[in-house]
């Protein structure tokens, strides 16, 4: 698994989420979260879980996700 920081988030167009993928919060939390795009700067969904001051460090693809749209064997 090969982490990103979150400043460097998933392709979004403006207005629309990113895929979900796997993030990583400053408190070491672990969500499923998709990344809204915007004009010059867009933003992390902030779940209602996040304690205050949490905020979005690292993320990285779900197991699961290829692009190349490959059916992959996880068992």
């Amino acid at each position: 698994m090969h982490w990103l920081l979150a400043n460097k988030p998933p392709p979004a167009s403006v207005g629309k989420l990113s895929r979900e993928v796997v993030v990583m919060t400053n408190y070491g939390d672990i969500f499923l979260l998709s990344y809204c795009g915007g004009e010059t700067d867009g933003c992390w969904q902030r779940p209602a879980r996040f304690n205050k001051g949490e905020k979005v460090e690292y993320w990285t693809d779900k197991p699961d996700y290829n692009p190349a749209g490959d059916v992959q064997d996880l068992l």
